[in-house]
This record gives structure tokens, C-alpha cells and sequence, in this order.
């Protein structure tokens, strides 16, 4: 729960930032919301997810220990298809920053002086 907590308020700090430095463009700014409420939501999900595995845990460990060890190898799995989506909604932002900051910067170089590549 902490660690999900951190995460969020990290996501508020840069998409704070992204404000302050993306002013002339409101299209990117509306792309970064849109990404950011998605990542909101992937995170509250997963949160679902591993609460509810936990719950089922719980309550089938009354149950038989075989019955247990089958099942436990497909909750793992799931578990870790679900961490290879977050990394690679990490991925997508990270190269979505990479995109948008190399366009903020040709964008002001062009203005102050003919060359692309002052910036970079």
C-alpha cells in the first residue's frame, strides 16, 4: 500500500514538472493526463487483483496443501504477467518523456537559433 502510495505521488510530482515545462503545448499536456489517469487506473487494478489473491489465499489455506500448490503456481504466473504489463506501461511513458522532451527542445532551439541539434 506505501509502495503504491510513493508511486502515485511521484506520477503528481512529474506530471507537475511536465506543467511547468510544457507551456506552449496543450496537446502534449492532454496526452500526459491521459496516460497518467490510465497508469492510475492499471495501479488500482493490480491493487484489486493482489488484494483478492490474497483474500483466496486466506481462506484456501484451510483447504488441502496439494490443492494449494497447484493453484499457487498459477496465481504466480498471473501475478507475473501482470508486473511485465506495469514494466511495459513504464517503458511506454519513459519513451512517451523521451519523444515529447526531445520535441520541447527542437521546438525552443529552432526559435533561438536555426540548429536542431543545440539542445540534444
Amino acid at each position: 500500500m506505501m509502495l503504491v502510495v510513493v508511486v502515485v505521488t511521484v506520477m503528481m510530482v512529474l506530471e507537475v514538472m511536465l506543467m511547468m515545462t510544457i507551456k506552449m503545448q496543450p496537446l502534449l499536456l492532454l496526452m500526459m493526463m491521459i496516460i497518467l489517469i490510465i497508469m492510475m487506473v492499471v495501479v488500482v487494478i493490480i491493487m484489486i487483483m493482489v488484494t483478492i489473491t490474497m483474500t483466496i489465499t486466506m481462506k484456501k489455506k484451510k483447504k488441502k496443501m496439494m490443492m494449494m500448490k497447484k493453484k499457487k503456481k498459477k496465481k504466480k504466473m498471473l501475478l507475473l504477467l501482470l508486473l511485465l504489463l506495469l514494466l511495459m506501461m513504464m517503458m511506454m511513458m519513459m519513451m512517451m518523456m523521451m519523444m515529447m522532451m526531445i520535441n520541447k527542445y527542437q521546438y525552443r532551439s529552432r526559435h533561438i537559433c536555426g540548429d536542431t541539434n543545440t539542445f540534444l
